[in-house]
């Protein structure tokens, strides 16, 4: 399991998502994607400045189309979680991203 997941299963129209730690077992969607280069939205990622605020909210129109895409995806599902690499790793933190790294080979094939 990672240890982070967005939760999308809000109900409402692009209501906001939330980054979650996990304790337990649970299904899951992976996203595979480019992160590009420039954009307004192509930057959007969870960093230890943004961590807490990411846990109580991310609204879903600052996200990259590509990712907006993938929660849509996800919520017509029915699933309520969604990995997302810039979102559920903490990019500055050399500790969580190597952890994290590391587990990329479960995290596409759970």
């Amino acid at each position: 399991m990672p240890k982070r997941l967005l939760s999308v299963a809000i109900d409402g129209i692009y209501p906001d998502i939330q980054l979650v730690d996990t304790s337990t077992s649970c299904d899951y969607v992976a996203l595979s994607y480019c992160w590009g280069v420039g954009g307004e939205n192509s930057q959007v990622m969870t960093t230890q400045a943004s961590l807490v605020g990411h846990q109580s909210r991310i609204p879903v129109q600052s996200l990259p189309q590509t990712i907006q895409d993938a929660v849509e995806t996800v919520r017509r599902l029915g699933l309520q979680y969604l990995w997302v690499d810039a979102l559920c790793i903490v990019q500055d933190d050399d500790t969580d991203k190597m952890a994290e790294i590391a587990r990329m080979g479960v995290i596409y094939t759970t």
